[in-house]
């Protein structure tokens, strides 16, 4: 595996622009692009207008196919973005920041480039020398929100027994489906006790231990889990679970499984050069 950018909850925000520029000229070495949901509904305190992060967007795809064409990235969807794409998380599941005014607009965007979005991705990593017969690699499992265990256990069947990349994209063939990625827990308003991988809050991804110590939770068959969707004023939260890196920049997973900031990174970089 080589370093894979990940870039989270856009939110019609520029601060993309900066890192694809650089992959583009050459000025770092990174071999997979993740975005992990949530380009519209901007926040209107920063001063970022619906028509502003439509116009980012078109941008954005436009940079991405016309220069990274030979390289390997992926768009996941997030909680905002299936509003416009599902009629049933639309009901069950909306944005309070949705846009009314440009509703056709953004709903034809999702559906002129339905094949370019999914709600998993994954990645698996040799371990070298393996720990055991059974650990020949590490599953890393991007999504927007997190997939938390008791979201899991509720949905384990539909899922067919297992956490993967594959299992969790076809909850998009079925209404039933979209009726488990339509829960929103108690902790984001909802009436659920966790959210699904769209509408999960960090929180969710939390238990308490045997000694009430607040730990990070995890699913048995994921190494790895990297998402957004839980905004943070400055830093991300990283442990050995997962990250979430919802804070208005952009990351990187290098080669040797370190998550850093992308400008950390650029800096090593530039200093190996």
């Amino acid at each position: 595996m080589g370093n894979v950018l990940v870039i989270s909850d856009i939110h019609g925000r520029p601060f993309w622009k900066k890192p694809i520029d650089d992959i583009i000229s050459g000025k770092v070495s990174i071999d997979e692009i993740v975005f992990t949901g949530d380009y519209f509904d901007p926040y209107y305190p920063e001063g970022i207008s619906e028509y502003d992060a439509i116009i980012n967007w078109f941008e954005l795809l436009q940079t991405v196919k016309s220069n990274l064409s030979q390289m390997r990235y992926t768009f996941l969807l997030g909680n905002h973005d299936c509003s416009y794409l599902n009629d049933i998380f639309l009901k069950n599941a909306s944005s309070s920041r949705m846009s009314y005014h440009n509703f056709e607009t953004l709903k034809g965007i999702f559906e002129d480039n339905r094949n370019l979005f999914r709600l998993a991705h994954e990645i698996k990593i040799d371990v070298t020398p393996p720990k055991s017969a059974d650990e020949k690699y590490k599953k890393i499992l991007f999504t927007h929100a997190g997939v938390n265990p008791n979201w899991y256990e509720k949905h384990k069947k539909l899922l067919g027994y297992e956490v993967s990349a594959k299992s969790l994209n076809s909850l998009t063939e079925s209404n039933e489906g979209w009726v488990a990625l339509s829960e929103i827990g108690y902790s984001r308003g909802g009436r659920y006790n966790t959210g699904s991988l769209l509408w999960a809050d960090v929180s969710d991804n939390f238990y308490k231990d045997e000694n009430g110590n607040i730990v990070p939770d995890y699913i048995p068959s994921v190494d790895y889990q990297i998402f957004g969707h839980t905004q943070q004023l400055e830093n991300p939260i990283i442990n050995d679970r997962f990250a979430m890196l919802d804070c208005r920049r952009a990351f990187v997973l290098t080669d040797k499984l370190e998550i850093i900031d992308y400008g950390e990174f650029k800096r090593m970089q530039e200093n190996k050069s």
